[in-house]
Parts: C-alpha cells; sequence; structure tokens
C-alpha cells in the first residue's frame, strides 16, 4: 500500500488518494485555485494514474502558488 502525502513541498501529512493537500494547505489556497483543482479532477484519476491535462495544469498553478507563498 503505498502513503499518499500533501502536495505541498514542506509537508508530509498523510491525505487521502484522491486529496490534493492537507487541510491547512488545501484551505491557504485561493478559493477559486481549489475550484479549479475540482473542476479538473476526475473521480478514479488516482487509481489509474490518469489524470488529465487540465487537472495537471492547474496543479502547475497550485505548485507556482506555494513556491511564492
Amino acid at each position: 500500500m503505498t502513503i499518499h502525502i500533501c502536495h505541498h513541498p514542506d509537508c508530509k501529512v498523510p491525505v487521502p488518494p484522491k486529496m490534493l493537500a492537507c487541510q491547512k494547505h488545501w484551505f491557504a489556497l485561493p478559493r477559486p485555485l481549489r475550484a479549479a483543482v475540482w473542476a479538473a479532477y476526475r473521480p478514479g484519476q488516482e487509481v489509474d494514474k490518469r489524470p488529465s491535462d487540465e487537472y495537471l495544469a492547474v496543479i502547475l498553478e497550485v505548485m507556482e502558488f506555494w513556491r511564492n507563498a
């Protein structure tokens, strides 16, 4: 079993596989960015490991936000 952790660069908190981040880092994101993540998310992508290009583009925005926060 693989442990999934928060994607914030400085965090190691375990989260469910369908979640991008722990509660602290998720709610630190601006609401429009959180909405964009959910809009691009496809149920089951964490199982088949095939996120869409749109999802990956939003995740790049999230990572950029976290790096500059």
